[in-house]
């Protein structure tokens, strides 16, 4: 072999050695910049759902990597989600120190920092990266709506009002429902007080947005007759059936035992009359002014309203149950067993009860907001037993 290609032969060597030594080199940095083997499986173990995985992962990926700031916040939500809590606030809260974070990286943090105090039940720190958020980025409709429901939550409802408002005011809409039914929340907070006049002033705010909002009338009454203003209670819920008429026996029991304090029996048949008259399919009333005359002890009256009542609502069972009653208290035997004394006994001890349409939870008591998942007028299409 020459000298010449011996020299061909040695460059060549060499020249392959460097390639492959920039190979390694090149493979190894890009394991660094991804975090490495472990933080691929984490990743993985992410997708898959094996959150106990995907946290041993992490932890390998920091102690081999301080420079992974994505493993740091990904491994602070997982420890916040298995209620490691102050763990993660320390976690995310060490990493805003940092000088070298992306926008996006900003924003992941800030975003784990908003959950961490909401699960540790500190509204105020929450609020105060929801608004280090929207400093950065005015749009993100994450953080409006963490805002919104950190007010609602913690029972800041001027707040959430407000924030309601800019949220609605972006959209270029109005939502007077749910603005209202905010008035009504600071109205109850203020009675609960024993603030019974700023709680009805409140409760006005709510029908000057939505004039049929019935809360605000429902308990506008209520807080006149807790001060034994009997007639501007009535008032008050003669206004309610007037503007929701399908509402209208939410309170008819308030009415009809006020207006007999009162004296003012010829009233409630006209309440219930009226209510008839304008909704016919409506067999609370029909069941109400029912039994208003079987009471005064005019049971043929009573019957013939509520035939006509199952005229317009065939098989209601309220209404059949109702009819059975009074039919047997007439002796009329035949057509008590026709209509069926089981449906009186499987319904002789029904109650009412409300049925949010998001979550299922149940209240005895109409609800114009769940307790339970939060939801804004979810109850009232939700009636039943």
């Amino acid at each position: 072999m020459t000298m010449e290609k011996w020299m061909i032969y040695v460059i060549i060597g060499v020249a392959v050695l460097l390639l492959l030594f920039f190979f390694i080199v090149l493979q190894r940095r890009s394991r660094r910049r991804l975090g490495g083997s472990p933080y691929t499986e984490a990743l993985n173990a992410i997708i898959n759902g094996d959150e106990d995985r995907a946290l041993l992962k992490l932890k390998e990926t920091v102690r081999q990597d301080t420079t992974n700031v994505d493993a740091y916040i990904k491994m602070g939500n997982l420890l916040r989600k298995h209620g490691e809590v102050a763990r993660a606030i320390k976690i995310h809260r060490d990493l805003t120190a940092r000088d070298d974070l992306t926008p996006f990286q900003q924003v992941e943090i800030y975003k784990g920092l908003i959950l961490d105090f909401q699960a540790a039940d500190d509204p105020e720190r929450a609020i105060k990266y929801v608004d280090k958020l929207l400093d950065m980025d005015k749009r993100n409709e994450w953080a409006w709506q963490e805002k919104l429901k950190i007010y609602e939550k913690s029972g800041q409802w001027a707040k959430a009002f407000d924030t309601t408002k800019k949220i609605l005011g972006r959209k270029k809409e109005k939502g007077p429902r749910l603005l209202a039914l905010y008035k009504v929340e600071e109205g109850l907070f203020e009675m609960a007080k024993g603030q019974e006049k700023e709680g009805r002033i409140r409760l006005r705010e709510a029908l000057k947005i939505d004039y049929t909002c019935p809360p605000a009338y429902l308990h506008r009454g209520e807080s006149y007759f807790r001060e034994g203003r009997r007639e501007d209670a009535i008032k008050e819920w003669e206004k309610f059936v007037k503007v929701n008429p399908r509402l209208s026996h939410l309170v008819f029991k308030r009415l009809e035992e006020n207006l007999y304090e009162e004296g003012k029996f010829g009233q409630i048949e006209e309440l219930y009359q009226g209510v008839i008259d304008s909704h016919p399919q409506n067999a609370r009333a029909v069941i109400a002014l029912a039994n208003f005359y079987e009471r005064k002890g005019e049971t043929e009256t009573a019957i013939e309203i509520l035939e006509k009542g199952l005229e317009a609502s065939p098989g209601d069972i309220p209404l059949q149950r109702n009819l059975i009653r009074c039919y047997y208290k007439q002796g009329n035997t035949e057509k008590v067993v026709s209509l069926g004394m089981e449906v009186v006994e499987s319904f002789i001890e029904e109650k009412e009860s409300y049925h949010c349409g998001q979550c299922g939870f149940t209240t005895d008591e109409p609800a114009w907001h769940c307790r339970k998942c939060g939801a804004w007028d979810s109850f009232l299409g939700e009636v039943g037993s």
